[in-house]
């Protein structure tokens, strides 16, 4: 079942992301809750390759954290750390340009989605910002069930 994007919001012009995420959020109830992300059992290889791509992402991620002080490869210079980041956050975009545009089909896509912003910008779900906008204390909601196990069982 494909989903059409909702009409902009008359006021802020901003489309609204809720509606789409309930619908997931029924589905997963509906079928049982979500598998964990990379795991794809059968009948839900059509986001093998979304799957994949949050993978990466995450993976990247991981090697750009080596270079601060905590890391496995430091870089103490923070013009040196940026240089060596470099090439990494390149790769990350293009994937990241591919993981946008690519729809997750099945639990197991939207919980690789999640996975992946969880391990990118985790501290969102505990700190939507200062304005505490809706939308971002709703995204903060929803990272916060994604990573304590919401749907997985």
């Amino acid at each position: 079942m494909a989903l059409s994007p909702p009409e902009p919001d008359a006021r802020t012009g901003r489309r609204p992301l809720f509606g789409h995420v309930a619908g997931a959020v029924a589905l997963a109830a509906l079928t049982g809750g979500a598998t964990r992300a990379g795991a794809a059992p059968p009948g839900l290889e059509p986001d093998r390759e979304l799957i994949g791509l949050c993978q990466a992402f995450v993976a990247l991620e991981d090697r750009i954290d080596g270079f601060y002080s905590d890391g496995a490869t430091p870089v103490a210079d923070d013009v040196a750390r940026d240089a060596a980041a470099a090439p990494f956050h390149d790769r990350q975009k293009a994937l990241l340009d591919s993981i946008c545009a690519m729809p997750a089909t099945t639990i197991a896509g939207l919980m690789a989605r999640a996975a992946m912003m969880l391990r990118w910008a985790g501290e969102m779900a505990d700190d939507p910002g200062p304005d505490g906008h809706w939308d971002a204390r709703m995204v903060a909601a929803l990272l916060r069930d994604f990573r304590d196990g919401a749907g997985r069982g």
